[in-house]
């Protein structure tokens, strides 16, 4: 994902998955919320 770039994820209701995330320094990845209703306007995943 492109750096700044507001994105969002659909587990469903019984979420089943490994992630691996990868960094290119020690502090890591915050999660900001944007507090967007975006993600309301597309279907669910279940």
């Amino acid at each position: 994902m492109p750096e700044l770039t507001p994105h969002w994820f659909d587990m469903g209701s019984d979420p089943e998955f490994t992630a691996i995330r990868l960094f290119n320094n020690t502090e890591g990845w915050v999660a900001k919320s944007t507090d967007s209703s975006i993600a309301e306007q597309f279907p669910l995943l279940d």
